[in-house]
């Protein structure tokens, strides 16, 4: 149901994992502390939130959690929240560890990510309750493919099928409305088995069963995220050049 009086005020961004598959690096630095040009990306990430007037964030962290705590004490408006379990379960249960903390719509986002700030716009000012971001197809390995049906999401996994038709790529920000939320966590509350190691996108897919969760796809959006050297080393190449190019040209604006 589309509200455009809807007002997004709060972003949540999960911050708790291990970088395992970067190695000795991700044991030594938070993914979301790894710098490109000289900046941090959840730093990055910070400044593109308030730009499009995000006033309230919550940083759920884990591993290395006082080096996030000591970067982040420099915004007055960024609340850390510690998930002791980061080690043994998923980003769902980051996720739960601000459910009594957030009671109105947020943006979701991933720690790891480098984006453009028109993605964020455009999700907040998309007149709809809930909606996620999805990209074009960026071959960068180890996508999270996103299938519609009407505009809506109808599936999110890593494992469709190659003949499938899928219409881009999650970029890992998401709108989320107080009512999907509550079914998020409903859905992983009475999914006992899977909770420990439950990502929150298979909470989301199953929400979206209850509330409609719109795409917004951007084809040329400009994004990448950290996983491994490979995905590093495309940032520095193609996605940073790219979206210090995009800012340049809104800054002539």
């Amino acid at each position: 149901m589309s509200n455009p009086e809807r007002q997004i005020s709060t972003a949540v961004i999960l911050a708790a994992g291990m970088g395992i598959r970067l190695g000795k690096r991700g044991e030594a630095v938070p993914k979301g502390l790894l710098e490109f040009g000289g900046k941090a990306l959840i730093v990055r990430s910070l400044e593109q939130l308030f730009n499009s007037g995000i006033s309230k964030v919550y940083v759920v962290v884990g591993h290395l959690a006082n080096e996030y705590e000591q970067v982040l004490s420099q915004f007055n408006s960024v609340t850390t929240v510690l998930n002791p379990f980061y080690s043994t379960s998923g980003s769902m249960n980051s996720l739960l560890h601000v459910q009594h903390l957030v009671g109105e719509d947020f943006l979701l986002l991933e720690s790891d990510i480098i984006y453009e700030l028109r993605g964020l716009t455009s999700l907040i000012n998309s007149g709809t309750a809930s909606a996620l971001l999805v990209s074009g197809l960026t071959n960068s390995g180890d996508e999270v493919w996103v299938q519609e049906k009407s505009g809506r999401l109808s599936n999110l996994s890593k494992m469709i099928d190659v003949d499938e038709v899928v219409c881009g790529e999650f970029v890992g920000i998401t709108k989320v409305s107080s009512n999907l939320f509550k079914h998020m966590c409903i859905f992983a509350s009475n999914s006992v088995e899977l909770l420990p190691q439950m990502d929150y996108e298979q909470a989301l897919l199953a929400a979206s069963e209850v509330e409609d969760v719109d795409v917004v796809l951007i084809e040329d959006y400009v994004w990448g995220e950290v996983d491994n050297d490979d995905h590093e080393r495309r940032i520095l190449e193609n996605v940073l050049p790219k979206i210090r190019a995009s800012s340049a040209r809104v800054d002539e604006h």
